[in-house]
């Protein structure tokens, strides 16, 4: 496939919508209000992070006061929270702040590259089942976060391999599970 011919040109492209890319979208919203920008998310939903992961007990280890946007307030009376309220609360500053208009859900950015002649950026993306289409801009910024969603990093656990019992990468495993106090783990779709 070729890239279309399709161009679009902003002042900024922010790949990813968790944390990171949606309060760069609202800081550029509100302090820089007559750029242009747009955010490519690569999943169907904003949250990075908190909409990613669905391991069992997956909640927050920080207080939100340390994480949360300080242009939102966190609408609950808890300060370590589960994921799905985290995710919810970021798609609620999304839509309170018109954010949405600015991201494109399912875009996955294949390619990026600077040409010092144009001095922009042109980021080759796809959307899911589309063509791809070139956009342009002066600053590329990557939100994407620091986890690799298709292959989680093996740990070296010491006897692992003597270990009889199932063993499982949470973060890729069953979704709600039960652990035993014999140290045996099972999935509650297997009960």
């Amino acid at each position: 496939m070729t890239p279309s011919t399709n161009q679009h040109v902003f002042d900024y492209i922010i790949m990813g919508a968790g944390f990171a890319g949606v309060n760069i979208s609202y800081l550029l919203r509100t302090e820089m209000p007559n750029s242009t920008y747009i955010v490519f998310e690569n999943r169907e939903r904003v949250g990075g992070t908190w909409d990613f992961w669905k391991y069992p007990g997956i909640r927050s280890d920080s207080f939100l006061a340390l994480f949360g946007l300080t242009w939102h307030p966190w609408p609950h009376g808890m300060d370590f929270a589960e994921a799905h309220r985290i995710r919810d609360y970021l798609e609620d500053a999304v839509r309170c702040h018109g954010l949405d208009k600015h991201i494109r859900l399912s875009h996955k950015v294949n390619k990026a590259k600077w040409s010092s002649k144009e001095l922009l950026w042109t980021v080759t993306v796809t959307s899911s089942g589309g063509e791809p289409s070139d956009f342009k801009a002066r600053y590329l910024l990557a939100c994407t976060g620091y986890y690799d969603y298709k292959t989680p990093l093996q740990a070296d656990i010491p006897g692992l391999s003597q270990f009889k019992g199932r063993s499982s990468i949470l973060s890729f495993g069953p979704r709600t599970s039960t652990l035993r106090a014999s140290g045996s783990f099972s999935s509650d779709q297997e009960q």
